[in-house]
């Protein structure tokens, strides 16, 4: 229960001084990806809330001992991607049992014979957590073969709301704002009767413990999966078995970030035409921690600011940890 309306997808401003508003960075949502014919893209459109096209801005990858990889070299390990995505995509259509992507990785590298190195498996293994970890937010064996990539995208490019006059949170408050007057905020939902012609939503109030009703003729439920796992809402009736295999079988991703902030730009050490900053680390185990940054300098107005990305596993142990170890 939160006292504000969005959920995660919420906007903080950073660089706020007596002079300047400060840029919003989002703490969750960050791109509209796809903005052709998406609901999302119209409705910050029609709410003037300023979105920036990223689909066309590059990328700066190292090594694990701060060399820029050349283009050449960057293109040798894309070709190992590539061909990752096209021995996949056939065994997908040939794989008589599901296995995970990590499987079909390992044996893709061992039929392939990927050297070791930068150039070769260390490489390979950052071109797939920046073009599939990152996406989904989770680790190649946490994957279906068959069912990882069953999804649809919007076609053009994204929209990144980092920049001054955007952010997530603007275009939730804006969109919600005639609705206010009704929504209930630190509120926790606790049980759901549809036994009746009238369902019975009961929530706890979190500001005096008061326990309440709401009555309804329809019932969206929109909580995360993991509240359901948890049974935290008790149903009355019990949900369908057929529904609890779901939820109980259904996994979820995980991402954390961390924003970087510098008030001088004296202190930019990284390339500011590149929208992300990325690491070859020197082992497999070590890609993937804070390996993947985002730089968002040329469309905010050229603050510096970089954004610090883990998911899956990695996203995990950071969720442990504390502010300081971080």
């Amino acid at each position: 229960a939160r006292d504000y309306v969005g959920g995660r997808s919420v906007t903080k401003d950073i660089g706020v001084t007596s002079n300047e508003t400060g840029i919003p960075v989002d703490l969750g949502s960050s791109w509209i990806q796809g903005v052709r014919k998406n609901p999302i893209m119209k409705i910050a459109t029609d709410l003037n809330v300023t979105t920036y096209d990223e689909s066309l801005r590059g990328y700066a990858v190292y090594d694990y001992e701060g060399h820029r990889l050349k283009t050449d070299e960057i293109q040798v390990i894309w070709g190992y991607f590539y061909g990752f995505m096209d021995y996949m995509t056939k065994k997908q259509n040939t794989n008589p049992v599901d296995v995970s992507l990590q499987s079909t990785l390992d044996e893709y590298i061992l039929n392939k014979t990927i050297p070791d190195g930068v150039e070769g498996k260390l490489g390979l293994d950052m071109a797939l957590e920046s073009g599939i970890e990152l996406e989904y937010a989770a680790p190649l064996s946490a994957m279906s073969l068959w069912w990882w990539d069953n999804d649809r995208w919007f076609a053009g490019g994204d929209a990144f709301l980092g920049v001054p006059g955007g952010g997530f949170t603007r275009i939730v408050e804006r969109y919600a704002e005639p609705l206010m007057p009704f929504i209930e905020l630190r509120s926790k939902v606790t049980q759901i009767n549809t036994t009746g012609e009238i369902t019975q939503v009961t929530y706890t109030d979190e500001r005096t413990n008061e326990t309440n009703v709401i009555m309804a003729k329809k019932v969206l439920v929109t909580v995360p999966l993991g509240v359901l796992q948890s049974g935290a809402i008790q149903f009355i009736p019990q949900l369908p078995q057929e529904k609890l295999n779901s939820i109980r079988k259904l996994g979820n991703g995980m991402m954390e970030k961390c924003f970087l902030y510098w008030e001088e730009d004296i202190d930019i050490f990284w390339p500011t035409e590149s929208e992300w900053i990325i690491k070859v680390a020197k082992t497999e185990a070590e890609q993937g921690n804070w390996t993947m940054f985002h730089n968002a300098y040329e469309v905010n107005g050229g603050k510096a600011i970089l954004a610090g990305y883990v998911v899956g596993d990695a996203a995990k142990r950071v969720g442990n940890m504390t502010d300081d170890q971080v």
